[in-house]
């Protein structure tokens, strides 16, 4: 969790704009993915999205698709774009795509994916502004920060600018495969004075250099460390995973596409298995001791020791149902612990570490629709709980196309388009509660008294305690009505926004979109046996959270009403969050 108001600056106008900044970005990291103000997007991965679909999709409903990342709101509203150069050449093309009309809804799909099949300039135009971006996004959002941060206007003039930036660098650190615990770290590292922390520019290599660049820098050069953590190239390294159910002699060696199996005593393990065993001979053992398992093998682009490993888990799964299919065994990946490495010499090692189960885990362990409408017998928790499994593994797997079968079951007989305004329609109904939660939750995280400055706010301890004692969905307004603070404020507007009827129907057009996503990349899988990586990246941190959701409006409605079929049930929640329109 990050920690809140730990900038300071002589210049006290200037702090309180950097607060803000390093406020929200702590926010907005932590939170990502959970409601419409943390959406994972930015202009360079819609643009790369774009791509993606009109070079590796043939189908003619593309244009369906196409034209739900032209309505995102950065190429609608698009006053930073408007500063590339390239940019102008695809708005053209936006306008004449938008400009197509259609009997239907159907004849519109058909007739923009006719035309995109047919148009032979958008693509070329997308290229050289993905190009730009990628080469500029990052600094020029960065660089005009800075100007929004020194300028003498007060922070309300750029706020909302400030916000974009934010989400804009943020959102990219993710699509760079950054883990969420790096970014909420790098605040930490920019006021460092330890070369060994600082994220430097590769350019600065020698210590000498790197000594010199710390004691002269200025606001410019301290913070500029943001544009050198997200756009550090990662290092080539190797992922080591275990692959039980399946043991071979010493020397095994196989290899299905770019995953190697290697017997735990192949002669390339052999220094880091004797360092190991030196060092650490409990997880030495569970890597090395024989047993019925082989060690899995594939070259990652990793950043630092830390790995998010469900990045890279495909290739390993698709690799151990071949070979468990081709020798009659249950080969299975354990993605829970690993050794990385980038020479075989040095190695890093990571094991899940067992533990006895708390309070806290047996009261998870209750946490399962069996018990929840273990008293509500119908053929509505029938159906629901028929679908469990599905969606279990979806979960354990991070299985985008498992996410979509979930949903195909659950609303079975359905199309597509119906689950999708189905679903979008029914999360409405705790959108509220659902971003005041994570307010709330998030002010509890980053307040903790020994992590909180109060006394930079005049408080004591006692003061400060008894008014957080207040926190809760309900009262967290009156916490932040104690802070004369900008982030505080920002964070009452989220929590405290007015529900109106345009502000559901942008939550709907939000949830819509994302749904669509969803279902794209679940035919680009299915069909093609391709995703594109930042839309991996957007799917695993918001489709999660948004079936939770899902689910527990069901249970809920199931238990006031626990004898109605399952589409019955479903026609009156709809009919219920269709009132908020």
């Amino acid at each position: 969790m990050a920690r809140i108001a730990i900038i300071t600056n002589e210049n006290k106008l200037v702090e309180r704009k950097t607060s803000f900044f390093a406020d929200y970005f702590g926010f907005y990291a932590e939170k990502v993915g959970r409601f419409y103000e943390t959406e994972p997007e930015n202009p360079l991965s819609l643009t790369e999205k774009i791509i993606f679909q009109l070079t590796s999709n043939p189908h003619i409903k593309k244009g369906n698709y196409v034209h739900n990342y032209f309505e995102h709101h950065y190429f609608r509203e698009d006053t930073f774009l408007k500063q590339f150069k390239k940019y102008p050449a695809v708005k053209a093309e936006i306008l004449v795509f938008k400009a197509i009309v259609g009997r239907n809804e159907n004849d519109l799909h058909t007739k923009r994916g006719k035309w995109l099949q047919n148009n032979t300039t958008l693509l070329p135009a997308l290229e050289e502004l993905k190009k730009e971006l990628d080469e500029s996004m990052i600094r020029r959002a960065f660089d005009e920060l800075v100007v929004f941060l020194l300028c003498n206007h007060p922070l309300e003039t750029h706020q909302e600018s400030i916000i974009y930036i934010t989400q804009v660098l943020v959102s990219e650190a993710y699509f760079k495969g950054r883990s969420k615990s790096q970014i909420l770290n790098v605040f930490f590292r920019l006021l460092s004075k330890d070369i060994e922390k600082f994220p430097f520019s590769k350019d600065l290599v020698t210590d000498q250099q790197k000594r010199e660049y710390l004691q002269q820098r200025d606001f410019k050069k301290q913070f500029e460390g943001i544009v050198n953590f997200i756009n550090e190239p990662p290092t080539r390294r190797f992922l080591i995973l275990k692959a039980s159910g399946l043991s071979m002699e010493k020397d095994y060696d196989f290899s299905y596409n770019v995953v190697r199996f290697l017997g735990v005593d192949h002669t390339q393990l052999e220094t880091i298995k004797k360092k190991m065993w030196a060092l650490d001979k409990e997880n030495a053992a569970f890597f090395f001791e024989p047993s019925n398992h082989m060690l899995a093998v594939m070259p990652v682009d990793s950043f630092e020791d830390e790995l998010i490993i469900s990045q890279f888990l495909k290739p390993f799964r698709d690799a151990a149902a071949f070979l468990g299919l081709s020798m009659d065994r249950n080969v299975v990946i354990n993605a829970e612990s690993y050794m990385i490495t980038s020479d075989f010499d040095e190695v890093y090692w990571k094991l899940a570490i067992p533990r006895e189960a708390g309070k806290r885990d047996t009261n998870q362990l209750s946490d399962t629709p069996y018990i929840f409408l273990n008293n509500y017998v119908g053929p509505s928790t029938t159906h629901i709980l028929r679908q469990e499994a599905t969606i279990i593994t979806a979960f354990k797997n991070d299985d985008i196309e498992g996410y979509w079968k979930y949903f195909e079951n659950l609303f079975a007989g359905k199309g597509a388009k119906t689950i999708i305004e189905t679903i979008a329609t029914i999360l409405l109904l705790n959108e509220k509660s659902e971003r005041n939660h994570n307010v709330t939750d998030y002010l509890f995280g980053s307040t903790l008294p020994w992590n909180f400055d109060y006394k930079r706010f005049g408080m004591t301890p006692s003061q400060f305690i008894s008014i957080r004692n207040k926190l809760g969905d309900k009262k967290t307004i009156y916490f932040l009505n104690n802070f004369d603070y900008p982030f505080f404020q920002e964070l009452k507007k989220i929590h405290g926004k007015k529900h109106t009827k345009k502000r559901f129907q942008k939550m709907y057009d939000y949830y819509h979109s994302l749904l669509l996503e969803l279902y794209e990349s679940r035919n680009s899988v299915t069909h093609s046996n391709l995703l594109h990586p930042k839309a991996h990246i957007k799917l695993e941190l918001t489709i999660p959270r948004i079936v939770s959701r899902l689910r527990w409006l069901i249970f809920k409605y199931i238990r006031k009403n626990q004898n109605l079929p399952f589409e019955s049930l479903t026609e009156l929640i709809v009919r219920d969050a269709e009132k908020l329109l």
